[in-house]
This record gives C-alpha cells, sequence and structure tokens, in this order.
C-alpha cells in the first residue's frame, strides 16, 4: 500500500524536479557541441556566412516560426497510467466485509479490489483532446475521457457451512479538463539531416513542456456480494452504490517528440489534487498520448 505524503510537500517537489529537468534542457538546446562556433561570439558572424543553405532548409530551425504556429489545431488521444491512492474505498470494504467475514469464516480470503490494481500500476484512464496554439510557446486543450471496469471474486468455504461467496466491485468514472501548454524553447519542428537516423532526428527535435489543468470527475463505484449455502438456500445478494463527484487541479512536466510533419509521441507525468474523496482520487499519472496537427 503507497504512504500517502503531504499534499505541499509533494507538490514543492514536483516544480522543484520541474525546474531542474527544464535547466538541464535548456543547456542542451542552447549549446551545440558539434559547432564550435555557436559557443565564440566572436566566430558566429563567420559561421553564419558560411552556413549551408541546403542543409538548413533541409533539417529545419528546431523551432516553430510564427508561420508555422498561426491557425494550427491538434487533436491528442492516448492512455493514462493512474496510481491512485483509493485508500477511502477500501477502509470500506475492510470495514463492511472483510472484517465481520474473517471473524465467522476462518481462512477468510480478502478479495481483489480497485486499490491492489492501482498498486500494481494497472489502472488507465481513456484521454481525448482537442486544442489550439496561442503562439510560439503556448497552446491551450480540452480534454474528455474516462475509464470503466470491474474487479471479480468467486470463493468456496467449508467450514462453518459449504459457501459460495462472491464479491465483485464496479468501477465507472468520466471527466472533463482543460488547460494550458508551456513549452519554455519553442514547439517542436522535426528536423530531417540525412546524415542522421530517423530516431536521431525526432529525438534531437524534441521538446520539453509545463503543464497546467482543472478537471471534473464523475465517478460511479458498486460494491455486490452474493452469499449461497451451496445445493441448500438461494442466493442473498447485498449491493451498495456510490457516487462521488468532485474538482481537481494538475501540474504536470512532459516531453513532446515529433516523427512526423504534423504527428508527434507524448510522454508526460503529473499529480491530480483533488477538492474531495482525496484519500480515494489523488494520484500520480503517467501520460501515453498521439498528438496529431491539422
Amino acid at each position: 500500500m503507497r504512504v500517502a505524503a503531504n499534499s505541499n510537500f509533494a507538490a514543492r517537489g514536483f516544480f522543484g524536479c520541474a525546474i531542474l529537468v527544464l535547466s538541464v534542457c535548456g543547456q542542451a538546446f542552447t549549446a551545440d557541441p558539434a559547432n564550435p562556433a555557436a559557443q565564440s561570439p566572436a566566430a558566429a558572424p563567420d559561421a553564419k556566412a558560411v552556413a549551408d543553405p541546403v542543409k538548413e532548409e533541409c533539417c529545419g530551425t528546431g523551432g516553430e516560426t510564427e508561420d508555422e504556429w498561426q491557425n494550427r489545431w491538434f487533436v491528442k488521444w492516448g492512455l493514462a497510467n493512474v496510481h491512485a491512492r483509493v485508500q477511502e474505498s477500501d477502509n470500506e470494504i475492510d470495514r463492511q466485509l472483510n472484517k465481520p467475514f474473517s471473524l465467522l469464516i476462518p481462512g477468510w480470503d480478502r478479495p481483489s479490489t480497485f486499490k491492489n490494481m492501482s498498486d500494481n500500476w494497472g489502472l488507465f484512464d481513456a484521454h481525448l483532446a482537442l486544442g489550439r496554439d496561442m503562439g510560439p510557446k503556448w497552446s491551450w486543450f480540452v480534454d474528455v475521457g474516462g475509464i470503466i471496469g470491474k474487479q471479480k471474486n468467486k470463493e468456496n468455504y467449508l467450514f462453518p457451512l459449504p459457501l459460495n461467496i462472491r464479491a465483485d466491485f464496479g468501477r465507472k468514472l468520466w471527466f472533463v479538463a482543460a488547460g494550458v501548454d508551456w513549452y519554455p524553447w519553442g514547439k517542436p519542428v522535426l528536423e530531417r539531416d540525412p546524415e542522421r537516423c530517423a530516431v536521431m532526428n525526432a529525438l534531437r527535435s524534441s521538446r520539453p513542456f509545463l503543464e497546467a489543468a482543472v478537471g471534473f470527475v464523475d465517478a460511479f463505484e458498486t460494491a455486490t456480494v452474493r452469499i449461497k449455502i451451496q445445493h441448500l438456500a438461494p442466493t442473498l445478494k447485498v449491493k451498495q452504490y456510490l457516487h462521488h463527484p468532485t474538482e481537481y487541479i494538475s501540474p504536470r512536466i512532459g516531453v513532446e517528440i515529433p516523427f512526423g510533419q504534423n504527428d508527434s509521441a507524448i510522454l508526460a507525468a503529473g499529480y491530480l489534487f483533488f477538492d474531495r474523496h482525496e484519500t480515494d482520487f489523488n494520484n500520480v499519472s503517467l501520460y501515453m498520448m498521439h498528438s496529431h496537427k491539422f
């Protein structure tokens, strides 16, 4: 079980790491070891005078110009691997199911829950976003998505009675969010240097970004327990239904890696701070997205 961290401490640590990563990336993007003239102000005019126009046209500048970002919409889709706390729901399952049944049935086996899936990084959200560039370094987006799933458990016990017990837990969640992205060194434009392979061109063209988002989540949870004395009695069924609407804010850091003129891969990480039911929903999320501009 993951130990909950103080929210203020987590936020300061997150932004501290973000500033450190962006500083290192900035040095990498602004310095070119293969071009000594770029590091020497006195030699810069000579290097510019002898620049190869063919290679410059082929490789690009590595960042979007005014003409390249204007009127550019984009759509993003992908998955987020969610590591949520799910502590509130798990405590209710312990209180209403595990504790009383462990006293009545020797060898009671705790059923698997969504907390087990979260602790094993097995929860995923689907995302679909639409956005637009606001400038060479800024863009906005609107994001929708959700998750639906069920954890099923079935056990047979012989003592004190031959019992068949099923415990099923369902979770259905949808969300809508809006946010902004900031690219300190500009948005990426794919370099096409024939002297490098496609992977190296994509990596050299990648750019880091910071993201801030706010969102609304509507979550529905169900717990269904069925108890039957084998071959003797009808099934006893108990079902509980919970509804959790809540809001969140989320700071994130990521990198966009172009692999085509209009297509990029996006890798990002962030933390979601929820307004209500934070012990259930606060989470670390890892994003894997595909972005297409049009």
